[in-house]
């Protein structure tokens, strides 16, 4: 798997299939406030890319 940094940086957070397979590489700033993360934010990441049950 290859992710290109130049294009991305670091930190990014890196969202996989149950096969492995990348499916989203989003990068950390839009996730930010302040000088951490957006609990809100974050969630709401999680919660759209998670698996759908059923």
């Amino acid at each position: 798997m290859e992710i290109r940094v130049k294009k991305f940086g670091y930190p990014v957070f890196i969202v996989l299939d149950k096969d492995g397979k990348m499916i989203k590489v989003q990068q950390s700033d839009v996730l930010e406030e302040g000088k951490g993360y957006s609990k809100e934010k974050v969630k709401e990441f999680f919660t759209t890319w998670a698996p759908k049950k059923g």
